[in-house]
């Protein structure tokens, strides 16, 4: 299945490339691969941010006075059933069950440790997704973390839908939030400042730095959650060297796509 996955992802891109690429070239777009191996790292990315970003809405939650919860679980947590015990804080939205351990600090105190544990029934009941140990964050203070990913199967905090367990990353992330604009859906906004990682796509092997703050913003209900609007990733996918440069639009961004010194850019 997972190979018809990233079939079905190469002719989408192929097929509508020629919408994307700014000079509007027909055919075969020369940084095409290149451009698969960004979504494909920018994914894992997304998903580390997410993850994050519901662990400050659970701690919201939970520092707040009693008489504010129900108010704040309506406006950001409307989705889950919320349960608790001294170290766990467990969401359940009949889709799956996604339980954040810590050690009894705020995600915005210094020396907070806050784990993930995700457990799926969208294909099948009971199939758990990821463990513990393969999603940690650590609080240096005030809206400022360090994640760690180790054999991290990618998850769609949103969709539910996950890869295969042969899809694992590993990265160390750099993270900084900042307020969110009043309306938004999210308490922050996201910046991660510098990381690395390494990822595999079918059999090829990502390794990937941030060369450039990749900043994460809430921008509208046609996007997903957050959504990156700058930044600039350098990715070398076994012997290829890219660099996506993330660029603010009108349309949100788009994404210049360098791959083996030929430079095209997606919407």
């Amino acid at each position: 299945m997972k190979k018809i996955i990233y079939i079905l992802t190469l002719l989408f891109v192929t097929l509508f490339s020629a919408c994307e690429v700014e000079e509007g070239q027909s055919g075969y777009p020369k940084t095409l691969q290149g451009k698969i191996a960004y979504d494909d790292t920018e994914s894992r990315l997304s998903q580390s941010i997410c993850l994050l970003d519901l662990m400050t809405k659970v701690d919201y939650y939970a520092q707040a006075p009693d008489d504010e919860k129900e108010g704040i679980k309506n406006y950001f947590l409307s989705r889950y059933t919320i349960t608790k015990t001294d170290k766990t804080w467990t969401l359940d939205d009949n889709t799956r069950e996604i339980t954040f351990t810590h050690n009894q600090k705020s995600i915005n105190e210094s020396g907070a440790i806050w784990t993930a544990k995700v457990i799926t029934n969208a294909w099948e009941k009971g199939v758990i997704v990821f463990e513990d140990e393969n999603f940690r964050v650590e609080s240096s203070g005030d809206k400022d973390w360090k994640i760690t990913t180790v054999n991290l199967k990618y998850y769609d905090i949103l969709s539910g839908y996950s890869f295969w367990d042969d899809d694992m990353s590993n990265a160390e992330l750099k993270v900084k939030g900042s307020k969110s604009y009043d309306k938004s859906p999210n308490l922050y906004d996201f910046k991660v400042e510098s990381g690395k990682g390494n990822l595999k796509l079918n059999s090829t092997n990502i390794h990937y730095e941030i060369s450039e703050p990749i900043s994460y913003v809430y921008l509208s209900s046609t996007f997903s959650n957050l959504y990156p609007i700058s930044g600039k990733l350098d990715i070398t996918a076994d012997n290829d060297k890219i660099i996506a440069q993330i660029i603010a639009s009108d349309y949100g961004s788009k994404v210049e796509i360098t791959f083996n010194g030929v430079a095209e850019i997606y919407y």
